[in-house]
């Protein structure tokens, strides 16, 4: 990815998936997220059944991919290769 490209949600939601497994804190560093970007998309993906999140009290701790979660991944990357693209930022620096 070029510097100063930004990634679509659909791009940082499959870097997510990809991981599989993990902390928190290391899905952050690993996706290059802030805090806040980090919870949106949580909360998102486990609201969308894509994701479980373990928990300690009010502190989410880690996370897991689930069956449909990776089946969502699948379909995801079908579609970059699909139309020629390992990513959506590509086509902003094609325009």
């Amino acid at each position: 990815m070029s510097v100063g490209v930004r990634r679509s949600e659909l791009e940082i939601i499959r870097d997510i998936l990809r991981m599989g497994e993990g902390r928190t804190t290391s899905l952050r560093h690993t996706v290059n997220l802030s805090h806040s970007q980090m919870q949106k998309y949580l909360s998102f993906l486990e609201r969308s059944g894509l994701i479980e999140l373990g928990r300690q009290g009010s502190r989410t701790l880690s996370f897991q991919v689930t069956e449909k979660g990776r089946l969502a991944l699948r379909r995801v990357e079908e579609l970059f290769n699909l139309i020629g693209l390992e990513s959506w930022s590509e086509t902003q620096e094609q325009c």
